[in-house]
């Protein structure tokens, strides 16, 4: 690896034992490293920083990082792991600081440093608190802060004593600015200054822990140094991407991904979420506004009973998208396909949603939804769907429908005529084949499944294939099986 800082070039020569870092071998700028671990994966000796020992508790979080001269920093959480406060001791025993985390709000010393908000942060200012506001890229690190400090409705950037935006103020609101590399090491730049309070947050929006240059990451669930690209503690959640390195950052992608809290990847599409979500919304407020201007009237009951299905139909893709937010599953989207569809990557243990249009991304997000409530799973070895049925086209043909009736591959009049059986004979535009008919190309069941289902629910869902099912699954010992017993390599929610 290579990383290039200031016309100089850090060369790495790294040694493991199985997965975990031993040796650390540099050119000038730093000695050799080395590395101890803990029976449970976490490191315990640094000597680069010498870091002579470092303690964990029971969620395998640091609680105590002692150096070879006596200085320590010590770190408190409560029982789900979060940090309650952070000491800083001298290597005399004295405390040079504290910083206590009630949720948003953060104290220093006993004082108030500032509090986090969804824009940006607030700090105190004397006898008046300053509104800071963030520029974020699109992993999530944080690019600019901002302030309009005199409240004149400007933000005043002053460079090279050259007032940028020409309101003849001269003050300096820019804050902070910071540009970083792929893994997390900051760039010198001459546009990396700082102006005030150092905000202390700024990598994927996490915490910068530099006391006794320590240079470390907290992400919530384990701690993360830029510097070597890695992790150090095993992935909580490493069940779930058992192509991985435990210890290795985004898949060694943080261009394409970035990592919430310590334990998932997800894909850097937010913003396309966001997007689609907003059209939705906005569809609905649409149709809920013609909705009543036509009963309003009391001439066409038709038209009406059609609007007031589809702003009931958004609803619940809205509620569903806000399902998905929430869950422990990571989802990530994808444009860049021809065909629209959910699959399960096997190598990030996302649920990929490929869609191509608005209407095509309420449609397929449906199916996650399907997902998050046992309706279906994944084939890990494949990473298609397991128990997907014709019912469950019929949720998300509906969602599309209501976005947009014209986007559907046939005309239908009303919700109504959306059914399983107007789903077997829909063609795909591109291909022309009946994926969804008995024995089609997408192995839809004909009659409803979800991966609770029995044996002889499965076997009734696909009755062109019962034969060759009741021969495989036809023992007596598969009588009480659930589909999660047949097919044990399934992914699902658990």
């Amino acid at each position: 690896m290579k990383i290039v800082i200031m016309r100089f070039i850090h060369k790495y020569i790294v040694f493991f034992v199985g997965l975990a870092l031993q040796n650390l071998v540099t050119g000038q700028i730093l000695p050799e490293s080395t590395f101890n671990y803990d029976d449970n994966g976490n490191l315990i000796v640094d000597t680069n920083k010498n870091i002579v020992s470092i303690t964990y508790n029971i969620l395998n979080l640091p609680e105590e990082i002692t150096f070879s001269d006596g200085r320590k920093i010590r770190n408190t959480y409560d029982a789900s792991g979060n940090k309650l406060s952070q000491k800083v001791i001298l290597e005399n025993g004295s405390q040079q600081l504290k910083k206590d985390y009630v949720k948003a709000i953060i104290y220093s010393s006993n004082s108030l440093e500032f509090i986090h908000t969804t824009e940006g942060y607030v700090e105190p200012d004397n006898d008046r608190f300053i509104y800071v506001y963030q520029y974020k890229d699109l992993v999530k690190n944080i690019r600019s802060s901002f302030s309009d400090t005199d409240r004149d409705g400007h933000i005043d950037t002053v460079v090279g004593y050259v007032d940028k935006d020409g309101d003849g103020d001269f003050s300096q609101e820019v804050k902070e600015e910071k540009d970083y590399y792929p893994f997390g090491l900051k760039m010198l730049t001459e546009t990396n200054v700082i102006r005030g309070r150092k905000h202390e947050y700024g990598f994927a929006g996490k915490e910068e822990i530099e006391a006794f240059d320590l240079d470390w990451n907290d992400f919530g669930a384990r701690m993360y140094e830029s510097a070597l690209g890695r992790w150090h503690s095993i992935d909580p959640l490493a069940e779930k991407y058992l192509g991985i390195s435990i210890y290795s950052y985004t898949a060694n992608n943080p261009i394409k991904y970035y990592d919430p809290d310590g334990m998932r990847i997800a894909e850097g599409s937010i913003f396309k979420w966001k997007i689609e979500k907003t059209k939705i919304i906005v569809k609905r407020a649409l149709l809920q506004v013609a909705e009543k201007a036509v009963k309003a009237t009391n001439q066409n009951k038709a038209l009406g009973k059609n609007l007031s299905d589809r702003v009931a139909v958004l609803g619940e893709t809205i509620s569903n998208l806000n399902t998905l937010e929430k869950s422990s599953q990571v989802y990530s989207l994808n444009t860049g396909k021809e065909e629209n569809g959910v699959s399960y990557d096997l190598s990030t243990g996302n649920i990929n949603i490929d869609y191509t249009s608005t209407a095509t991304f309420a449609h397929e997000t449906r199916h996650a939804g399907h997902f998050e409530t046992r309706r279906l799973g994944f084939d890990k070895s494949s990473g298609n769907t397991v128990a997907q049925d014709t019912h469950d086209e019929v949720d998300g043909f509906q969602s599309q429908w209501a976005y947009d009736p014209s986007s559907l591959p046939s005309k239908v009049n009303s919700k109504a005529d959306i059914t399983p059986k107007w789903v077997q004979l829909q063609r795909n535009p591109t291909t022309g084949d009946m994926p969804y008919r008995l024995g089609g190309s997408a192995n839809t069941g004909q009659s409803p499944l979800n991966i609770d289902s029995t044996r002889y629910e499965f076997i009734k869902a696909y009755p062109h294939q019962r034969a060759l099912y009741i021969e495989k699954y036809g023992d007596e010992k598969y009588k009480d099986k659930t589909l999660i017993d047949l097919f044990q390599n399934t992914h699902y929610k658990k």
